[in-house]
């Protein structure tokens, strides 16, 4: 990197497979939705480089592939494997241990280097990677030790994997990173396809058609705003969020008043679905605060939980479709999420095992429009 010489290798390699792999990855930068990326040659010293931008809109360069790669975030583990180029990892976060999806696509003993918030500094020395991978700090995860880390002359790059803004750009910067052209450009074309469904679906929605929305986290009114994964979804389907246009990582525990009072037209939960609990019983709870049964969302049948395993990772396209049926039914009744989610399955190889997506369930008569402020009957 230019401006961080941190990320320059020192070794060169093979000039012919980066010029394919370049060129493949040219063909698909203009896909990427939100950046301007163009990879590029340095031979002005006979060297080879290799560009890209982290998440964070950083310039990157490298004058080689990374063969060991620090996965210091599940998503970015997850994109790396989606793209094929899960052999490169070397070390994984404690959220990947349980996955094992990611686990038997990996190099097996795989060392774990704690959290993302609190990697093991010492463990990430032992495996000398060429790179560590982390969550910029836009996505409110930041290395609480990044410091030392740095301190110890170890290459950083910030990636995200996550949000639907940025997904094609760090599957694009991997590609580049790791030599895989292939596997991120047949990501970015599913990416680019099933967004561009959705977006010329709404192309010419009116202002009646636009929903306000209060997106509530895993925990009891915590507010996810607009800077979230799930608010850019929702600034991606024209949604207001009931939180206006705030996009710091402060999230302020509200209150039932404060619900009832903004009225909001749709509420969407998210659910880790860690503690066991089904979805439809955090559903039945929600419908159940007091109070709720003065707002537009609980009057109207128009309350969602939705397993945030399809919005919080590299399958956040999948994410859009399901939370664009849960919010413009009438616009996407000819669409299943289902299929296009068994369709990334085939493609990439993750959620082939069945789980709770979205409740209610799209097959579900809760499902079905209504006029605001008039009840379903």
């Amino acid at each position: 990197m230019r401006n961080c010489p941190r990320c320059l290798f020192k070794n060169r390699f093979s000039l012919v497979p980066l010029v394919i792999s370049l060129i493949l990855l040219a063909m698909c930068a203009g896909c990427i939705q939100g950046t301007t990326e163009t990879s590029s040659l340095n031979n002005t010293n006979a060297d080879t480089h290799i560009f890209f931008n982290d998440s964070l809109g950083n310039r990157v360069e490298l004058s080689q592939p990374a063969t060991r790669i620090v996965a210091g975030n599940s998503a970015v583990a997850e994109m790396l494997v989606t793209i094929g180029a899960g052999d490169r990892i070397v070390g994984i976060t404690d959220s990947v241990k349980s996955r094992k999806e990611i686990l038997e696509k990996i190099p097996p003993g795989v060392m774990s280097i704690g959290t993302a918030d609190t990697p093991d500094l010492e463990t990430i020395i032992l495996l000398k990677p060429d790179v560590l991978l982390l969550y910029g700090a836009s996505s409110g995860h930041q290395a609480q030790n990044l410091e030392k880390i740095l301190a110890q002359n170890i290459s950083i790059v910030t990636l995200d994997c996550y949000k639907l803004d940025g997904v094609s750009n760090d599957a694009y910067a991997l590609g580049i990173m790791t030599g895989n052209p292939e596997g991120a450009h047949r990501y970015i074309q599913f990416n680019r396809k099933y967004r561009q469904l959705v977006e010329s679906r709404l192309s010419n929605l009116s202002p009646d058609e636009i929903r306000v929305v209060y997106a509530e986290s895993e925990s009891d009114y915590i507010i996810l705003n607009r800077a979230t994964g799930i608010g850019q979804i929702l600034d991606t389907l024209h949604a207001r969020n009931a939180y206006g246009n705030s996009t710091t990582y402060e999230f302020p525990r509200l209150n039932p008043e404060w619900v009832i009072k903004n009225n909001p037209d749709i509420i969407l939960r998210k659910d880790e679905l860690v503690s066991g609990i089904p979805l439809n019983a955090t559903y039945d709870r929600i419908i159940s605060r007091t109070g709720y049964d003065q707002v537009y969302a609980v009057r109207n049948e128009r309350v969602y939980v939705y397993n945030n395993e399809i919005v919080g990772r590299p399958s956040v396209v999948i994410g859009l479709v399901y939370i664009a049926k849960a919010l413009y039914p009438d616009r996407f009744a000819d669409i299943n999420p289902g299929d296009i989610l068994n369709e990334y399955s085939r493609e990439f190889g993750f959620y082939t095992n069945k789980k709770e997506w979205i409740y209610p369930p799209f097959d579900d008569p809760v499902n079905r429009s209504s006029p605001r402020g008039f009840p379903l009957e």
